[in-house]
């Protein structure tokens, strides 16, 4: 059987064709709308109430950790609002997922304040974390700050005794120092009545330790300031900004179900995160320092009924939203409450009722609009890694808080059109390295056309010795090592923006036979036809 060049020339180039198009349907799906099956399995169980020193302990008893995957994405423009997360200590290396070009402001929790027979500061994990380092590594512009947390129990121990201040302070300021972060932020939540003073004078004291150190200072805010612990006009001149904590409106403390946040007030929601906000601004806090924490969790209660709102018969716990997403949990949108919530009934039974209220695209996005329309200074975030394995809030934060930058079409010196080199500079290639996948297939085709066209002109009868008779053989080679270079990167193109090892196989195999008949096609008509 003859073998004919001519004839295995199109089929390598077919097979190319078909391993570029075909392979890259192997890559994963990475919409996280799409690839929830993606998800680790491990997720937290909420055992009680997020922020209550219980809730820490049980979750560093059950040793929890998360499966990590790093991710980078990169935004269009930096954050026109502050964007504070939360960092929970019993995370661990989950920050490694984290998106830092979109986040402002990173808050590691934290520190508590305990008190028996002595103040004392546990760190959970604040000196061994790589948070700040690897904030670094991801942010120029991202600030860490160490969260410091006192429980109701210890409250009025420590605040009630002035002395026993500077040695906090010191303790926080030289931890926060050693390791280069930006500042602290004070949660201090419940406590008795007749606190305020004492809290304004610790907070005073804190705030000339940190401008001696250069450090910035916040405070999270409590929905409902019921015990008078924010002093709001002597504590604002006071630090840099507040957090209002939006949320546990309801919760495991409810008798009827409804919204964690809910956006305003009804018939039978008596408080919400309009009234948080509004309490603030009538205290005189400015709009500038004020951020609306927002959060990234839920709630599932057993009722009497499937009417909204409906009697408690027992509470069920809170839910990350990453559980929610796990599950494929498809929730109904509330357009007059501005909140999501699902009413099903149990497997076991199929008797027993339950609502499930979370936080979800939809709510928050009405947040973060409320937000903006009422010029507040960003959001909070409780608590960043509850979406674990999903990007959707992420793309929500994009979405309402970064700008694209204005394109310009003018020279920023001379204010004349972009110049030919200008434009290629600016719009053509950040173009091309957006579609890299594109780019590449469609210089391969163009490529191997061409490639084509010239082997069958060296095909043709007594070719050789006339191009060279004219002097065009020389410049034809030319052409051909030019367009197997061109090839090359075009491969390069298509290989960088899918990196899959079967791709990769498949258009280096193809690559290596498109050559290699080339090369042996050339080599015997050279025999053939040249003496």
């Amino acid at each position: 059987m003859k073998f004919h060049t001519t004839r295995f020339y199109p089929i390598a180039i077919l097979v190319g064709w078909l391993c570029l198009l075909l392979l890259p349907n192997r890559i994963k799906c990475q919409n996280p709308l799409l690839s929830d099956s993606l998800r680790p399995s491990i997720r937290i169980p909420f055992l009680n109430h997020p922020g209550s020193l219980p809730y820490f302990l049980k979750l560093r008893k059950a040793g929890l950790r998360y499966k990590t995957t790093r991710k980078t994405v990169k935004a269009s423009a930096p954050p026109v609002k502050k964007i504070v997360g939360w960092h929970p200590y019993w995370f661990n290396t989950s920050y490694f997922n984290y998106q830092y070009d979109v986040l402002t402001h990173v808050i590691y929790f934290g520190a508590d304040i305990t008190v028996s027979g002595s103040p004392n500061v546990n760190f959970n994990g604040w000196d061994t974390t790589g948070l700040v380092k690897y904030t670094r590594q991801n942010s120029k512009t991202c600030k860490v700050y160490l969260n410091v947390f006192c429980a109701s129990s210890d409250m009025s121990n420590f605040l009630k005794n002035p002395s026993y201040y500077s040695s906090v302070i010191n303790t926080l300021v030289t931890s926060v120092l050693n390791h280069e972060a930006d500042g602290l932020c004070l949660d201090f939540e419940g406590g008795p009545s007749g606190l305020g003073s004492y809290f304004t004078n610790f907070v005073s004291d804190l705030k000339k330790a940190c401008d001696e150190a250069g450090l910035q200072l916040c405070i999270a805010l409590p929905a409902i300031n019921g015990y008078g612990l924010i002093e709001s006009a002597k504590l604002t001149p006071l630090v840099d900004f507040f957090v209002i904590m939006g949320y546990d409106y309801f919760g495991s403390f409810s008798s009827i179900s409804g919204p964690i946040a809910p956006l305003m007030n009804t018939s039978w929601i008596y408080s919400s995160v309009d009234e948080s906000v509004q309490y603030y601004k009538n205290q005189n806090i400015p709009d500038s320092m004020l951020c609306l924490g927002v959060p990234y969790f839920g709630a599932i209660w057993e009722t009497q009924s499937k009417s909204i709102p409906a009697t408690i018969e027992n509470f069920i716990g809170y839910r990350p939203f990453s559980y929610a997403a796990e599950n494929n949990t498809t929730f109904l949108n509330d357009t007059a409450l501005k909140a999501s919530y699902l009413i099903y009934t149990t497997k076991e039974d199929s008797i027993t009722n339950r609502q499930f209220w979370m936080d979800t695209y939809y709510s928050l996005g009405s947040k973060y609009d409320y937000a903006l329309s009422q010029n507040l200074a960003g959001v909070g975030i409780w608590a960043l890694g509850y979406d674990e394995g999903t990007d959707t809030l992420w793309q929500l934060l994009r979405e309402k808080f970064t700008v694209a930058p204005p394109k310009d079409t003018t020279d920023t010196l001379r204010g004349k059109p972009l110049s030919l080199l200008n434009t290629i500079k600016l719009k053509l290639l950040p173009t091309l390295l957006k579609h890299r996948y594109m780019f590449g297939l469609t210089l391969f085709i163009l490529f191997t056309a061409f490639l084509c066209s010239l082997v069958n002109v060296l095909n043709s009868a007594g070719a050789i010795p006339k191009l060279k008779t004219q002097k065009l053989l020389a410049p034809i080679l030319i052409a051909a090592v030019a367009l197997l270079y061109g090839l090359s990167i075009a491969l390069f193109y298509i290989c960088l923006s899918n990196r899959d090892y079967y791709l990769i196989a498949g258009v280096g195999l193809s690559t290596c036979i498109c050559i290699g008949s080339f090369v042996y096609y050339w080599y015997k008509k050279r025999n053939v036809e040249m003496p």
